[in-house]
């Protein structure tokens, strides 16, 4: 597994992407709003620089 200073710009976003889908399906929706996108970035871990 990829650290996140090793992963592209495309797979982070791929992975927030996934995690606001996954947060939506615990929910029962079926659309993505915009408090499921903003718990999403609430648990993306931080980039190390």
């Amino acid at each position: 597994m990829k650290s996140n200073k090793d992963k592209t710009k495309e797979q982070l976003i791929e992975e927030m992407t996934e995690m606001r889908q996954r947060i939506a399906d615990l929910e029962n929706g079926d659309i993505i709003k915009a408090h499921h996108v903003a718990e999403a970035i609430q648990y993306r871990p931080r980039r190390m620089v």
